[in-house]
């Protein structure tokens, strides 16, 4: 059994007008930490925290935009849901980028 079984799910729907294949890809990172925005300083820690992946990620994002790639993070009180879109082609090499 492969370790991704049964908690992903794959859509495809193939662009037959324009002949263009596009990625949306969505993460969602769950945590136990229930608290993370309840809490003052549940609420200062995820905001520097999306501050810091925001610098971090801001050259390749630029350059990922140019080629039409898009990313993007937000946070809500049980999960990380990091969100992907653009062509195909470099896909994978963006994601990984953006995980690393």
């Amino acid at each position: 059994m492969k370790r991704w079984e049964g908690c992903t799910d794959l859509w495809y729907k193939k662009d037959s007008k324009f002949e263009r294949p596009k990625v949306s890809a969505q993460l969602k990172i769950y945590t136990n930490d229930c608290d993370w925005i309840s809490e003052p300083q549940g609420q200062v820690f995820t905001e520097i925290w999306s501050l810091v992946v925001d610098e971090c990620l801001r050259e390749s994002n630029y350059a990922a935009s140019l080629a039409n790639l898009d990313f993007s993070m937000s946070l809500t009180c049980d999960y990380v849901n990091l969100e992907w879109s653009g062509f195909n082609h470099c896909m994978p090499l963006f994601i990984d980028l953006t995980i690393e």
